[in-house]
């Protein structure tokens, strides 16, 4: 038996994928490398395609390139940020830039990493997996709480319930001792 709490969360599906880039071999390089270790991927050719998707398939994790057509990676990572459905997916973003301050840009848009172009296929498994891994750990927290919510409700209207069904018989032991 696994007693790694992270591994047991994720289980055999490993998860789901966006990966959101113009360059298409860029696309096609992450789709295959993160098929292979069984995501589900969902691709994305700009930033407003790449919005669109994330709100319709609410992904485990976002790869996002910085530099794309009709809406940029930082902008797009600040909606997502903005969104309650999606503020908790972590994105990593994806540049060929080396400079700091675009680095930070990126980093004050909400963006979780960064891997560099040109990519390293182990560093992209790598951080992939703990992004998904993370995500399903909130994902279990999320699940926990509405689970404890619910058994507080539960234990409150049992001590309410308890508490007047034993009024009843008190009162007529009040009655009973006042008699005597």
């Amino acid at each position: 038996m696994n007693n790694n709490p992270a591994v047991s969360v994720i289980g055999v599906n490993a998860g789901k994928t966006l990966v959101a880039d113009d360059e298409e071999k860029y696309r096609r390089l992450f789709r295959d490398i993160l098929e292979a270790e069984r995501y589900q991927v969902f691709l994305a050719e700009d930033g407003e395609q790449a919005f669109e998707r994330a709100l319709a398939d609410l992904p485990d994790v976002v790869l996002l390139d910085v530099m794309m057509p009709k809406m940029g990676g930082n902008e797009v990572c600040g909606r997502l940020r903005r969104d309650a459905r999606t503020a908790h997916i972590p994105i990593l973003m994806v540049t060929a830039l080396r400079d700091r301050a675009d680095r930070l840009k990126g980093i004050q848009a909400g963006a979780n990493d960064f891997l560099s172009k040109p990519v390293d296929i182990q560093e992209i498994r790598l951080r992939v997996k703990n992004a998904v891994i993370g995500k399903h750990l909130y994902d279990k927290v999320q699940e926990d709480y509405v689970l404890l919510k619910g058994l507080e409700s539960l234990r409150d209207n049992l001590t309410h319930m308890i508490v007047h069904d034993m009024r009843s018989p008190l009162m007529g032991i009040m009655g009973n001792l006042e008699i005597l």
